[in-house]
């Protein structure tokens, strides 16, 4: 298996747990639960961390995913300006454009096993 493969496994992992530690919560309740908030925050760190390596070990895997540098960034963010996160900008991500990456990620990792 190539390394990017390995970290596009990493990454649907992630965002399964992403998905399924905020299923029916609203952004109130992210807003609300500080726990919640920190494990979104670990899951989007993955997320990016995994983007970051593949972005430098394959970047032609920027055009399968675009949204890689977003993923990456967004990481950066979490990472380097935590005390200046918009919480709504990361319920957003999570809710609104995380669903339709795992849609065309699930597929292609699972066609590479």
């Amino acid at each position: 298996m190539r390394r990017s493969h390995k970290h596009l496994f990493d990454m649907l992992r992630a965002g399964d747990e992403l998905l399924e530690i905020t299923a029916e919560k609203t952004l109130d309740d992210y807003l609300g639960t500080r726990v919640l908030q920190l494990a979104v925050e670990r899951c989007l760190i993955t997320l990016g961390e995994a983007a970051t390596v593949i972005i430098r070990e394959d970047p032609e895997m920027v055009l399968t995913f675009p949204e890689l540098p977003e993923i990456k960034g967004l990481r950066n963010r979490v990472v380097h300006d935590y005390d200046d996160i918009d919480e709504g900008v990361i319920w957003k991500a999570v809710t609104e454009y995380l669903p339709g990456f795992m849609e065309r990620l699930r597929p292609y990792v699972e066609s590479a096993l």
